[in-house]
């Protein structure tokens, strides 16, 4: 017999990493019975985006995002030191990159709510070298994961 009561709480709009079910008493008590997505994003401009977020590691990766748009279409060389980032940007047709990612899976990286290495493993990140998927799983890496309470 169980000795704690039974109750049944809902929440909505939790975070993806809710400390909650490690403050329960027993943790197999907590059940996800759902799940929303109310955050995306869409990098236009991969210079502007990647100098403004902050990094946690240092580290230098040249990046080929395709877009079917053509606004963030390019390779982008990626260098980070001190949590600060310094991008250029090449758009000659035969600019050669370390990691190469269409814009739907760079707007996934970017916030930090999936990791490169992850993409990486589902075929949405390419890479020759095993180092540079590495290299940028390490810069994109929040402590936090992207969390937004807002459906807009």
């Amino acid at each position: 017999m169980n000795r704690w009561p039974q109750l049944t709480l809902a929440r909505r709009d939790a975070a993806v990493a809710d400390p909650l079910p490690w403050a329960m008493a027993d943790r197999r008590g907590f059940k996800i019975t759902g799940e929303d997505d109310g955050l995306w994003l869409r990098v236009l401009d991969p210079v502007v985006a990647l100098e403004a977020r902050s990094y946690e590691a240092d580290g230098d990766v040249r990046i080929a995002v395709s877009d079917p748009l053509g606004f963030a279409h390019g390779v982008y060389a990626l260098s980070v030191r001190h949590g600060k980032a310094t991008v250029t940007a090449d758009i000659a047709t035969d600019a050669t990159s370390d990691v190469s990612m269409d814009v739907s899976a760079l707007g996934s990286v970017y916030l930090g709510g999936v990791r490169v290495d992850t993409l990486a493993r589902t075929g949405q990140v390419t890479s020759k070298s095993r180092d540079a998927i590495d290299i940028l799983d390490a810069l994109l890496a929040h402590r936090e994961q992207p969390y937004c309470i807002t459906h807009f």
